[in-house]
């Protein structure tokens, strides 16, 4: 057996530069990042999965995103809404309204998977961007996704938050266009689907998981209070089909009450936090603008 060291070279990871010296707004010790995955049955008919699965999806558009928007609106809490374009087709009157209460509406794919080819990822790309200006008046700014990010250039995307690499957001390298773009970081942990899907990408019986909505409150709870004596930031996923039931809104309730009740803690949409970094913490070689720039 070979005893050599294993020696990584340079193109096996992604080049990523932290953001140095970055300081909080006046007044502000947690900025929380609070985004929604719109997916609704969109994933789950691209996966095939029986109709009861699918119906689960359904219910974040017929009924879970609008409750998480009314009590978005009774907290005054800004959010991003990622959005598979095909959602958007099936509930644009939900859509429509998330836009005119103030949350930020970003691109999330087409039919929530990449296709095989490059060609066929710009177009689902320009697809969903088209949709989302035509529900919203304005193109989206960011993508979650696992697109090439090649395919990113021509569009006016300040920022993509995919990725769990780390707990603050950070600079990435683009080897294919030759620049630096800011990556809003998410984490499995602080995303719902993680503690209440049943049937998730067709896993056995015996590895289902529902926590009850303690489980996923008392993880944020956890988190938060790290984040206040570490990173200060919080990328938290949520999807309307899973904490838009009922039982799941106080549990939320809840965790905004907590939180604001520190009186330092900021709401951001990506597109917020996104402006802020790339003005005021720029990376000083190479390009992190927008990709139209």
């Amino acid at each position: 057996m070979d005893d050599k060291p294993l020696m990584l070279k340079n193109t096996d990871a992604p080049r990523i530069r932290e953001i140095d010296g970055f300081a909080f707004p006046e007044g502000v010790r947690v900025l929380i990042n609070f985004t929604v995955d719109f997916d609704a049955m969109i994933f789950r008919k691209f996966l095939g999965e029986p109709r009861l699965w699918c119906a689960q999806g359904e219910f974040g558009g017929r009924a879970g995103m609008g409750r998480l928007l009314d009590l978005f609106r009774d907290f005054d809490i800004p959010t991003t809404l990622f959005l598979p374009g095909r959602t958007g087709l099936l509930y644009p009157e939900v859509v429509r309204r998330a836009a005119r209460e103030g949350h930020e509406v970003a691109n999330h794919m087409w039919d929530h998977h990449i296709p095989s080819t490059f060609e066929e990822e710009r177009e689902h790309l320009a697809h969903t961007d088209d949709l989302i200006r035509t529900l919203t008046g304005r193109y989206p700014v960011g993508t979650r996704s696992e697109h090439n990010l090649a395919a990113l250039e021509g569009h006016d995307y300040k920022y993509v938050s995919y990725t769990p690499q780390g707990d603050f957001p950070f600079y990435v390298y683009l080897e294919s266009v030759g620049r630096w773009v800011l990556n809003l970081p998410i984490q499995f942990s602080h995303d719902d689907a993680m503690f209440f899907y049943f049937g998730w990408y067709g896993s056995r019986n015996e590895q289902q998981r529902i926590e009850p909505p303690s489980a996923f409150f008392n993880g944020l709870l956890d988190a938060y209070a790290v984040a206040r004596e570490t990173s200060g930031y919080m990328n938290i996923v949520i999807h309307p089909n899973l904490s838009g039931r009922l039982c799941r809104i106080g549990m939320l309730r809840r965790f905004f009450e907590r939180t604001l009740a520190d009186g330092d803690v900021r709401y951001v949409t990506s597109e917020w936090l996104a402006d802020y970094i790339l003005e005021r913490f720029p990376v000083t070689d190479g390009q992190a603008a927008p990709f139209s720039a």
